[in-house]
């Protein structure tokens, strides 16, 4: 049970006892079973946030402070300010370690100080000096300098930044073909941090950072390695793409519902926000006939084994998330298949598309699939009574009959009939819930 019902929980067992539905004894060994609420927890959370801000805002300050100057400074007085706060920040890191290593916001702050001071002697001293390496050797060796932190002192505030510069990176080295392949193996280098965090508390605010920031990273990898293809001319930049990405974003979905189904909030879900959104977003893109399907599967170079390569990965993220399709269904969670499926409705697509028609075709499949999924959506927010989910549902189906519109030639009675028909929609639907709510809450 999460800490706000636990919380609610404990505010109502006076009254029970009180009213005599629960005896004394009762009400003591409930509170034995949840065990004590933390209520330091978020006070916690707001000094380690605090600590890694001051940090960040310390560290800059003291970089354009002394750049503000630069100019006017001699050479031994820059190789000063460029050392000076790194072995500042380390002494501090090294004090924490050794006296506060039970003080998440001290690990935390002084990590990103140590980080930031780390990043700009790097780029001081290579600016004083004249050494060689352009921007993208800074960041790489400014990272990897950095992973060392994630582990040594257990934080993951220089693990998320580690992330963002990984990014950072991979866009300024322009990565070509097999190179792109090295964002993924950077950013991989997290993992074991993040499975630590989560053996804790997978519900904590740290392994959600975590999460988040991941599900974000491999996004983005991914579009590196397609994108780093594309730029080998290995294949056009309009091939498929999405292919790979269904299998991606219905992995990532199904395992947070695997694996962190039970979180409180909305924001405690990153696999599955993010997870479902992707699959619900390049589904409904694939619905459209000309706009997504036109020339979409021209090939501009012959197969060879760096197609082969690319053609490999977009094909294992469709079978990873079959496979978690099925553990899903062996875990008697049905409606979680219905992400998960995602990648098998685009071969269908894709043989209907060889078959019969190249654009109507695939269109037709994926118009069926985002209305299961909208009309899926809208049941079970209504089961679960959960008015957000309920309306994201109604909303699906809002734009895809909308969609429809721009594509097709229907009068305006149709058009409005079926205006009529999903704004009464949304309406039953937050009507239902309101009743569902209002009759459990009785």
């Amino acid at each position: 049970m999460s800490t706000k019902f636990v919380r609610w929980l404990y505010a109502e067992l006076p009254d029970l006892v009180a009213r005599g539905v629960l005896t004394g004894d009762a009400a003591e060994r409930l509170r034995q079973h949840y065990g004590e609420v933390d209520k330091d927890r978020w006070r916690q959370v707001g000094l380690t946030l605090s600590a890694v801000l001051g940090s960040l805002l310390v560290g800059l300050g003291i970089i354009f402070v002394v750049a503000h100057n630069w100019s006017d400074l001699s050479r031994p007085v820059r190789t000063f300010f460029a050392v000076g706060p790194l072995i500042g920040a380390q002494v501090l890191a090294g004090w924490v370690a050794w006296r506060k290593e039970a003080s998440v916001a001290w690990r935390e702050g002084a990590a990103t100080l140590l980080m930031l001071a780390l990043g700009a002697s790097i780029a001081l001293v290579q600016q004083t000096y004249n050494a060689p390496g352009d921007v993208d050797t800074l960041l790489l060796a400014w990272m990897l300098l950095s992973l060392p932190l994630v582990y040594l002192l257990n934080v993951s505030a220089p693990a998320v930044l580690y992330l963002v510069g990984v990014i950072l990176w991979a866009e300024s080295a322009e990565l070509k073909g097999a190179e792109a392949a090295y964002i993924g193996l950077l950013g991989a280098l997290v993992i074991p941090h993040f499975v630590q965090a989560l053996r804790a508390d997978r519900y904590a605010v740290r392994p959600v950072l975590l999460a988040w920031a991941l599900v974000v990273w491999a996004a983005v990898a991914f579009w590196w390695v397609l994108e780093g293809a594309a730029r080998s001319h290995v294949y056009r930049e309009d091939l498929m793409w999405m292919t790979g990405y269904l299998g991606l974003f219905a992995s990532a979905y199904l395992v947070g519902a695997l694996w962190f189904g039970e979180a409180s909030s909305i924001w405690r879900r990153p696999f599955q926000l993010v997870g479902a959104g992707g699959v619900a977003v390049i589904s409904y893109g694939l619905s459209f006939r000309h706009w997504m399907w036109n020339g979409f599967w021209q090939f501009d170079t012959p197969f060879n084994e760096e197609l082969s390569a690319l053609f490999y990965l977009m094909g294992a993220t469709g079978w990873i998330s079959l496979a978690l399709t099925v553990l899903a269904l062996v875990k008697h969670m049905p409606g979680r298949a219905i992400f998960g499926v995602a990648p098998l409705v685009m071969a269908l697509a894709l043989v209907l598309a060889n078959g019969w028609d190249r654009e109507l075709a695939p269109a037709l499949v994926f118009n069926g699939y985002v209305l299961v999924v909208g009309v899926a959506t809208l049941v079970a927010g209504v089961m679960r009574q959960r008015l957000a989910l309920a309306n994201a549902g109604v909303l699906l189906v809002a734009l895809l009959i909308a969609a429809r519109f721009t594509d097709s030639e229907l009068g305006l009675l149709v058009r409005g009939i079926a205006c009529l028909v999903v704004g009464a929609g949304f309406l039953a639907t937050n009507l239902i819930v309101y009743r569902l709510r209002k009759g459990a809450a009785r």
